[in-house]
């Protein structure tokens, strides 16, 4: 049959990649999964040596992350903000009601069971103690502290020390 225009499996830049296929930019020829990095332009094309990638939005999509991921051999992640994890479709979650701003949280979703995810939002040294009781550690799961291991935007070592004082003694 012949694939709709204006779908995400037609190619509308033509250069060999529709949306589902992993082109982040399906209006622009020269932007694909296997195109040429450009430095300076901040948009990363080339994915090599990832293992995966963190997809932020406010109502993300499985299969379009799903898509990204597998024409580029990496792990989707996605950013999950409900107090209730999606069902699994093959992507990893990570709960941030924050959306990657850093802001601390006092509400945890329900872990799904076997699947893992991980917990996000404000996590740091001053507070891990806390959340890891109030996680819901039911399951396998991963701590995103980001923003809570930075200062002035530079990764800081003290305060990994200090988380893992804070947790192991």
């Amino acid at each position: 049959g012949v694939i709709d225009e204006g779908t995400n499996d037609f190619d509308d830049d033509g250069d060999g990649y529709t949306e589902n296929e992993g082109d982040c930019d399906d209006a622009a020829p020269d932007v694909s999964p296997d195109g040429t990095e450009i430095a300076g332009n901040d948009i990363d094309i080339d994915m090599r040596g990832f293992n995966r990638t963190q997809i932020n939005h406010v109502s993300p999509n499985q299969e379009t992350a799903l898509a990204f991921g597998n024409a580029r051999g990496i792990a989707p992640i996605i950013q999950v903000r409900d107090l209730e994890f999606p069902e699994d479709e093959g992507c990893a979650m990570l709960f941030d009601r924050s959306g990657g701003r850093g802001i601390a949280t006092t509400e945890w979703p329900k872990h799904p069971g076997d699947r893992m995810v991980g917990y996000a939002g404000g996590i740091s040294p001053d507070n891990i103690l806390d959340v890891l009781k109030a996680v819901d550690s039911s399951g396998p799961y991963w701590l995103d502290m980001e923003s809570g291991l930075r200062t002035d935007d530079v990764f800081d070592l003290d305060k990994c020390e200090a988380v893992a004082k804070a947790v192991y003694g």
